[in-house]
């Protein structure tokens, strides 16, 4: 590259001049590969030791630039899902199965991108810019409440860009804290536009999808945060209505002892809503899987006039 040979020149001329390390740093992230992003990264502390006044918000925002890109690859085992429809038995099921297969990943200098935005953060802590690029990093490396805690800033700050938030709700969906990011819907739904919205309801509908066995208490929060957000008729808003619907009907039936035990007017209630919501959405959701759907479909039905009469047997 001509521009990094005539840095390099420079540079041999007079090592102790900053500017030529500076064009340096030009000349190769501008090349956009892994091996001259590593060599823009080194460029830019040679300029910090020659000068550390340097260091205003450009120069942090470069850095972080430059050490957010990859430096290299490596081939990585990575979880790769894909649905299974039916078991071996032929039964209809619904459900993810994640295999680890070989792919290439990028690689990252995760220290300096760390060392270098959290410097810069810390002296220029309403940059957005430099916000961004820490959020990226706690949202890569952790912890993730940093990741929140960063991101939760830098909308404050600046709201006209949600793919951090984006990035932060897939890694805690990714760390199995789907509940820890059901907070951040808030930013989505202000700031987001349409495509950020059904980003957000897919990642938390499938995060709630693996939930119903497990956590239905938060599958039910979630489902109903991804179905919100989601446009109406889209698969997105089908699967969390999908999930919506089951896990509506087994809050429901799990209330049903201790409504019945306690001769409970305000669960029997609780039930009632839960019901009310569950019908619709299984509605919604029944593309997915229609003969799971219709099983909870019935218990829909069923619940009608056993609610009935709790509830004229226990709210007087």
């Amino acid at each position: 590259d001509a521009a990094e040979d005539v840095a390099d020149e420079g540079i041999k001329l007079d090592p102790a001049n900053a500017d030529f390390w500076d064009l340096k740093f030009s000349a190769c992230i501008s090349q956009g590969k892994p091996e001259k992003n590593k060599c823009a990264i080194e460029a830019l502390e040679q300029v910090y030791a020659l000068d550390s006044t340097k260091a205003d918000t450009t120069f942090f925002t470069k850095m972080g630039f430059a050490a957010s890109q990859p430096i290299g690859s490596a081939t990585g085992m990575v979880d790769s899902t894909y649905k299974v429809v039916r078991d071996s038995a032929g039964t209809p099921v619904h459900r993810d199965t994640t295999v680890k297969v070989p792919r290439e990943v990028v690689v990252l200098d995760t220290v300096k991108l760390g060392k270098w935005t959290r410097m810069g953060v810390a002296k220029y802590p309403t940059n957005a810019n430099l916000l961004a690029l820490l959020s990226q990093y706690y949202a890569i490396a952790g912890p993730v409440d940093s990741a929140v805690a960063v991101t939760l800033r830098l909308m404050a700050v600046d709201s006209s860009d949600v793919t951090p938030v984006l990035r932060v709700v897939k890694a805690l969906i990714d760390g199995n804290r789907l509940r820890d990011a059901l907070p951040l819907a808030t930013s989505i739904e202000r700031f987001g536009d349409d495509d950020a919205k059904l980003k957000y309801a897919n990642l938390v509908a499938r995060g709630a999808l693996g939930l119903l066995q497990t956590d239905l208490p938060t599958a039910l929060e979630a489902s109903r945060s991804a179905a919100k957000l989601s446009p109406k008729g889209s698969q997105v808003n089908a699967l969390a209505n999908y999930v919506l619907g089951i896990a509506a009907v087994v809050s429901a039936s799990k209330l049903d002892a201790e409504a019945t035990s306690t001769k409970s007017c305000d669960i029997a209630k609780q039930m009632q809503t839960l019901i009310d919501e569950a019908g619709p959405a299984l509605e919604l959701g029944k593309s997915i899987n229609p003969d799971a759907v219709a099983k909870y479909q019935q218990g829909v039905v069923g619940y009608g006039p056993r609610l009935a009469q709790m509830q004229k047997a226990y709210c007087k």
